[in-house]
């Protein structure tokens, strides 16, 4: 069998595939009554804590920073179970790593 072929069963079982869980359905209804709200006047000299600008990058290194040593048996790959994750769920996981990593937090 051909890649384009599998590519081609796999297109067909997705687009069949119209799971969606309760987190996806309440996470989309929750985004309908989102806005954007101004910072209390007598929070306003905090107002860098809740920029959305300033969540972007990682806070200046700090005297106490330190690195975080591991064991030296602990394993470098843990087994655990893997969720299965509907398109929607992973789409969005897909996109908040990508911004995770382009924030380079990880």
């Amino acid at each position: 069998m051909t890649d384009e072929a599998k590519q081609a069963i796999v297109d067909i079982l997705m687009g069949e595939s119209t799971i969606n869980s309760i987190s996806t359905d309440l996470a989309r209804q929750v985004e309908q009554y989102t806005t954007k709200i101004k910072v209390p006047d007598k929070y306003q000299q905090h107002a860098k804590v809740f920029s959305e600008e300033a969540s972007q990058c990682f806070p200046p290194k700090r005297p106490w920073d330190h690195v975080i040593e591991l064991k030296p048996e602990t394993p470098d790959v843990i087994d655990c179970k893997i969720y299965p994750l509907t398109q929607e769920e992973d789409k969005a996981l897909v996109t908040f790593l990508d911004e995770q990593l382009k924030k380079g937090y990880i």
